[in-house]
């Protein structure tokens, strides 16, 4: 697909919308990608492989580069400003899929900013957090009113300790679904086909033309998935 020219408040950003076979316009994603001060961008192989399996059940599918990476125009800021990122492409998404209802993900660094912006977006119906980096970044700020998640984390991630990670989706309130993929590491080396099933049995079932969708829908109460 030829790299979108999206306006933000840093000039513009650099993206890439992909579209299922037979898109019905029922659902769009958009996924962000791991920390670009140490090599993160939209073409990342968790990223990549995430908007893969969100594709495979139905879903349009929007990645892009934060401020200062790849073509995008600005500077890393920290976060502050890739919100603003997050933000500008959510806007664009609404606008191109405008029937849609919409996803947010994100994968390490992007999956800790998906959670911080999360409730600051319109329209947001599930969340889908990669590798969540609990160990590296503060979560307090994670709201008891919040959207549904799905949470996929590898068994060794060197950033986010797998107990804490149960930890968090036991006391983060009844809309969690926490996955644990046996055997990887942060980067799901050599484990990316179990992470990409993990969505597909996920997303698969509330994407699916046969479900029925209310606004405040949610995903299976306080479950713990194991995934080999």
């Amino acid at each position: 697909m030829p790299p979108l020219r999206i306006p933000s408040p840093a000039g513009f950003l650099e993206g890439c919308l992909e579209y299922p076979p037979a898109y019905t316009g029922r659902w769009a994603a958009l996924l962000c990608h791991p920390h670009p001060m140490y090599g993160g961008n939209m073409q990342h192989k968790v990223v990549v492989r995430m908007a893969d399996a969100l594709r495979e059940c139905g879903a349009a599918t929007l990645r892009f580069n934060f401020r200062g990476v790849g073509r995008s125009t600005g500077q890393h800021a920290h976060g502050a400003g890739e919100e603003l990122d997050i933000a500008a492409t959510w806007a664009f998404l609404r606008r191109e899929a405008p029937a849609a209802q919409l996803i947010l993900g994100g994968f390490s660094f992007g999956a800790w900013l998906a959670l911080k912006v999360a409730c600051s977006l319109p329209d947001l119906r599930y969340l889908l957090a990669v590798g969540l980096p609990i160990d590296r970044y503060d979560l307090s700020f994670w709201p008891t009113d919040h959207p549904p998640l799905l949470l996929i984390q590898g068994s060794r991630d060197e950033f986010g300790n797998r107990s804490v990670i149960m930890e968090f989706a036991r006391s983060a309130g009844d809309r969690i679904t926490a996955a644990i993929i046996e055997d990887a590491d942060h980067s799901f080396t050599g484990r990316l086909t179990p992470m990409m099933r993990s969505i597909g049995r996920h997303f698969q079932p509330l994407l699916s033309p046969s479900a029925i969708q209310k606004p405040d829908a949610s995903t299976p109460s306080d479950q713990s998935e194991k995934s080999s």
